[in-house]
């Protein structure tokens, strides 16, 4: 995100790579409206290509319950009329003026709805690297609007990209402690008038709910390797990004990336030929096109990161690509997630 003299010269980058096997699935239901716009028009009712409004979840049976709910804003700002901006091609969804990240609560109501896991959700995570408020919990406001239980704890992950993936993980390490876990990611991107961060950034929202019951997805192996790289800060208050040269961070943060991927394929036994979809995202763009090749699946494996259309949507991007790619996978097939994005280590 912004600008501002970091109080410590190595910000903290994880790269994080997630596998998971689709069960089989007995129900989907997934629908989209879109609209041709004008070509001289600013703004575009929903895209013409890319994903559906709203991802929707399936059943199957399994040891986990995963069901997703992808949502992005009505509008795009096609990105060739951003005045002094570097982008010409495609568009990037936009929130209304009145949309903060946790007016995406909508993702998660749909989720919900096609929840079938035994009992009440118990805990709530919401990400978002560009909370609302600070100190006051966000989480809170969707605990609210969601109508959960008040013995359902809420709990923001926010300030950092990597906080979605975050939220994510905390809530599959729930689910296999029995726990029945709702992560909501959103985030409206926001950058400097004419800025790489104005055109390509995104806003959008995915949800996930996991537990024991029927299964969408099944978690077969991780792995994180976290080093600290100066590469993208934000001061507290400012609103755009600083970036370092993009060179310097791109050779560490492939490494890291590498050696996660390396550690999960071996928990997974599994090998990269064996990988239907590979999702690849995360805040540097450089170090993003080098893993898709490096990693060894198959070209038509690799996964579409929804930018020309939706643009970069930070902590919610992981989510709502994932939610893209499950929305399409058949029975049996193997996805995998790869972030690299800047947070603390933990």
């Amino acid at each position: 995100m912004s600008a501002g003299t970091p109080r410590t010269m190595y910000p903290t980058y994880q790269s994080e790579r997630l596998l998971y096997s689709m069960a089989n699935v007995m129900w989907a239901v997934a629908s989209s409206e879109r609209r041709r716009h004008a070509p001289e028009s600013p703004w575009a009712r929903c895209p013409v290509a890319g994903p559906r409004s709203d991802s929707s979840g399936g059943y199957g049976h399994g040891q986990w319950h995963y069901l997703i709910r992808g949502l992005h804003p009505y509008h795009r700002l096609q990105r060739k009329l951003i005045e002094g901006g570097v982008a010409t091609g495609g568009t990037r969804s936009v929130a209304s003026y009145d949309e903060d990240t946790r007016r995406w609560v909508e993702a998660a109501r749909r989720a919900l709805a096609v929840d079938r896991a035994e009992g009440p959700v118990d805990r709530l995570y919401f990400a978002t690297s560009y909370p609302a408020y600070l100190d006051k919990t966000n989480a809170t406001a969707v605990h609210a609007a969601l109508g959960l239980s008040r013995a359902a704890g809420a709990y923001d992950l926010g300030g950092a990209v990597r906080s979605g993936i975050g939220a994510i993980r905390a809530a599959a390490d729930g689910a296999a402690a029995g726990r029945h876990v709702l992560a909501v990611t959103s985030d409206v991107r926001n950058g400097l008038a004419g800025s790489g961060d104005e055109a390509d950034g995104g806003d959008a929202a995915a949800a996930f709910v996991f537990g024991s019951g029927a299964v969408l997805a099944t978690l077969i192996g991780e792995s994180t390797t976290t080093d600290e790289i100066l590469d993208r800060w934000r001061a507290p208050g400012e609103l755009g990004a600083r970036r370092w040269e993009p060179r310097f961070a791109e050779d560490a943060l492939v490494s890291l990336a590498e050696d996660a991927v390396a550690e999960a394929f071996k928990e997974a036994s599994l090998s990269p030929g064996q990988v239907d979809h590979l999702i690849v995202c995360g805040s540097h763009d450089r170090a993003i096109r080098r893993l898709r090749k490096s990693i060894g699946t198959k070209a038509d494996a690799v996964a579409d990161d929804l930018g020309s259309v939706l643009g970069n949507s930070a902590a919610a991007q992981p989510g709502v690509i994932l939610a893209d790619v499950l929305d399409r996978a058949q029975p049996g097939q193997v996805v995998v997630l790869v972030t690299v994005a800047d947070g603390r280590t933990y």
